[in-house]
């Protein structure tokens, strides 16, 4: 079961040091996706419809949880071994405009 998604942006992907590309190669529990808007992505979609996983993106807001002032046993407690983390990849233009894009993932809660 996937706990990290790392969605790429198509310009970051051509980088060679495409750190989202690395990252998924290090995190065996991962799944890797480039786009811009991932509605109709397969991958994305099938994921999200897992009912053994609850999905948040890594992504400032201002309603986003902030992880820093949270403890390791409280992340436990609110997160436990359900949660899926996407991680976007891209410069902040793009990734708001990746989130912003994607009815799938835009509405997810966003954690930072």
């Amino acid at each position: 079961v996937p706990r990290f998604g790392i969605l790429t942006h198509p310009r970051e992907a051509r980088k060679v040091q495409n750190t989202g590309r690395l990252a998924h190669l290090c995190l065996t529990n991962s799944v890797y996706c480039e786009g811009v808007d991932f509605t109709e992505d397969a991958t994305v979609n099938e994921v999200l419809a897992d009912p053994r996983l609850v999905s948040y993106i890594l992504y400032p807001d201002e309603n986003a949880m902030d992880l820093s002032i949270m403890s390791s046993t409280e992340i436990w407690e609110v997160f436990g071994e359900r949660a899926m983390f996407w991680v976007v990849d891209g410069t902040w233009n793009n990734a708001g405009k990746m989130i912003r894009e994607s009815n799938n993932l835009k509405d997810l809660p966003k954690v930072c």
